[in-house]
C-alpha cells in the first residue's frame, strides 16, 4: 500500500462571535488521509469550510483542535522557521486567479518572488533560468537558440542593438517576431534601448545613438509558417544532448570526435 502523504484527524476551527460563549464552527471534526499519488476532492456549498480546511492543512491559520501530519510531521507543532522550510513542498491554488496575481508584477517577477522567499536561487540564477527558457518565436526557447536563429551567432557575440531586438520579442512573439513584423520589432527595440538609457544601463549618448543606427541583419527566414525545424535547440534540449553524449563517452570510452 502507498504511504500516507497527508493525515488529518479531528480537525476543528471555531471562530468567536460578538456573543459570549458562541462560536462559528467553520470546520468541525474533519478527518481524512491522502496517499501518495492520490487526489482528494472536497465538495460543498459556499461557506461550508472548504477553503478554511485548506488553510488549516497548510498551517496558514491555527486549528482550534486536531492533527495535521504531512509525511509524518505534525505541522501544528512546527516553528515558523520549520514551517517556512516545509512550505516548499506544498502550495495553495486560489479559485480566482485575479485575486492571487499582482497586476503590478510580470509573470517572471511573480515566479521569482517565491524563489527569493525560500532562498532557493540567487537573483542572477533566477534571471539565467528565465533567459534560458523563455519563448522567443520561431520555435526558439532561450536566448542562445534565438540568437542563432535570428542572427546566426552565439548570444555572447550579440551587439547591444541585437540584444534589444531579441528582448523586444518577449512582449508578444506573434507580434514582435522580426520575420513576421520587422517594423513592430524595430519599435520595441527602440523603446527598450531608450529605457536602458533612462535606467543607466547605457551610460553614454554615443553608445545609445550607435545602437539606434545599427542596421539589423537577420540571417534566416521564418520557419513557423512552413512547419520546418530551424535546426537549433533550446538550452534544456542542448543540455540533455550534452548529458547523453557525456554518458555515452563514459560508458563506451569513445571521444566526441569519433
Amino acid at each position: 500500500m502507498s504511504e500516507i502523504l497527508l493525515h488529518v484527524e479531528n480537525l476543528k476551527k471555531y471562530f468567536p462571535t460578538n456573543e459570549k460563549d458562541k462560536f462559528v464552527k467553520a470546520v468541525d471534526n474533519v478527518s481524512f488521509d491522502i496517499y501518495k499519488g492520490e487526489t482528494l476532492g472536497v465538495v460543498g456549498e459556499s461557506g461550508c469550510g472548504k477553503s478554511t480546511t485548506g488553510r488549516l492543512v497548510l498551517n496558514l491559520i491555527t486549528p482550534t483542535e486536531g492533527v495535521v501530519e504531512f509525511k509524518g510531521q505534525d505541522l501544528t507543532k512546527l516553528s515558523r522557521r520549520q514551517m517556512r522550510s516545509m512550505r516548499r513542498q506544498m502550495q495553495i491554488i486560489f479559485q480566482d486567479p485575479y485575486a492571487s496575481l499582482n497586476p503590478r508584477m510580470s509573470v517572471s517577477e511573480i515566479i521569482a518572488e517565491s524563489m527569493k522567499l525560500h532562498k532557493l536561487y540567487s537573483k542572477d540564477e533566477i534571471l539565467e533560468l528565465y533567459f534560458n527558457t523563455i519563448y522567443l518565436g520561431e520555435g526558439c526557447y532561450g536566448v542562445q537558440s534565438a540568437s542563432r536563429v535570428y542572427f546566426g551567432k552565439d548570444v555572447q557575440n550579440l551587439t547591444l542593438a541585437e540584444c534589444a531586438s531579441l528582448i523586444g520579442i518577449t512582449n508578444n512573439p506573434s507580434i514582435y517576431d522580426p520575420y513576421i513584423n520587422e517594423e513592430k520589432n524595430r519599435e520595441r527595440q527602440e523603446t527598450i534601448l531608450w529605457q536602458m538609457k533612462e535606467q543607466g544601463y547605457i551610460t553614454s549618448e554615443e553608445e545609445y545613438q550607435a545602437a539606434l543606427k545599427q542596421e539589423m541583419v537577420f540571417q534566416n527566414g521564418s520557419k513557423e509558417e512552413s512547419g520546418e525545424s530551424n535546426g537549433y535547440f533550446s538550452y534544456f534540449v542542448d543540455q540533455v544532448i550534452r548529458d547523453v553524449v557525456n554518458d555515452l563517452m563514459e560508458e563506451t570510452g569513445y571521444s566526441e570526435t569519433i
